[in-house]
């Protein structure tokens, strides 16, 4: 991911979408609130266009709905100044502890991976309190 968020952090420079070095979430002035609608309508577009390639199975456009979320989500993250890489870390070490007893994955008939007893989830406030970012929920 880190090579996407540098090319979304040199599109967002370019065409100048702030970039937050520090964790915030936009909130204050009705600029904020129409730059969180933004963002969350863009990624219901781009994830509407995924559904679309889903039903025409339509690879193109499944490829093209994905790139488009990961580059709106890698936004998100900058204009909000998540560390979104760090946060990915976490989760995926959480995800690769999926793994059960006898280390072999819980996997349920529909292909869904399962939480073994004792999982524990992301710990996702520490790095935002590591960041900067956490003022609690």
């Amino acid at each position: 991911m880190h090579s996407a968020m540098k090319m979304v952090e040199k599109f967002q420079r370019v065409f100048s979408i702030p970039i937050s070095k520090k964790c915030r979430l936009p909130m204050s002035t009705p600029s904020d609130k129409e730059a969180r609608e933004l963002r969350m309508r863009l990624l219901h577009e781009e994830y509407m266009e995924y559904l679309a390639g889903e039903e025409a199975h339509d690879m193109e456009e499944i490829a093209d709905g994905l790139a488009d979320m990961v580059y709106i989500i890698c936004g998100t993250a900058l204009t909000y100044g998540i560390p979104l890489e760090q946060v990915f870390d976490v989760v995926h070490r959480s995800n690769m502890a999926k793994l059960g007893p006898e280390g072999k994955p819980l996997v349920r008939s529909d292909g869904k991976v399962t939480k073994p007893e004792g999982w524990k989830p992301p710990d996702i406030a520490r790095v935002l309190k590591v960041f900067g970012c956490w003022e609690g929920k």
